[in-house]
């Protein structure tokens, strides 16, 4: 007779399925994972594009720093200029920073601007007169953060 432990799947099969089941529903990595995005776009705002590109975001134009716009003391049609404080570039009123729209699923997540004039400047309009600024991460500079939330919440689930 020899002393021996047997360990076999009726050990464990429970406890695997459960775990498999938990890993399935992707729900909340993916609720995580929008917001790892959205945080890397404030904080590319914050940088005024210094995140994703060298250098920054492309100045603002003099017009715009200048304020140029209408008043009734220049008359009908007539263009007054009003020195102002030339605001952050991409942040005037604050709209394309503040309003982004999270979506999320057990298969995908999506962030995207809540303005229709965020697309123009993200990838540039040359028949707007809009440089190109780089608003959103690129795959290359998201997935580092992404696999270290992947690694803790699969960690999450198996502990």
């Amino acid at each position: 007779m020899t002393a021996h432990i047997t360990i076999n799947d009726r050990d464990f099969g429970r406890a695997i399925k459960k775990t498999l089941k938990k890993l399935d529903d992707r729900r909340s990595f993916f609720a995580q994972a929008a917001v790892v995005a959205d945080k890397m776009i404030q904080d590319n705002f914050r940088q005024e594009g210094a995140l994703f590109e060298e250098g920054g975001w492309t100045p603002l134009a003099l017009s715009t720093k200048l304020g140029i716009s209408r008043t009734a003391r220049g008359g009908a049609g007539k263009k007054a200029v009003e020195l102002r404080k030339a605001p952050k570039i991409l942040q005037d009123k604050g709209k394309l920073k503040s309003q982004w729209k999270h979506m999320s699923t057990a298969r995908f997540a999506k962030v995207q601007s809540g303005v229709e004039y965020g697309a123009y400047h993200h990838y540039g309009s040359p028949k707007r007169n809009l440089p190109k600024r780089q608003i959103l991460p690129e795959k290359k500079d998201i997935m580092p953060k992404l696999w270290k939330l992947l690694q803790a919440w699969v960690k999450g689930i198996i502990k």
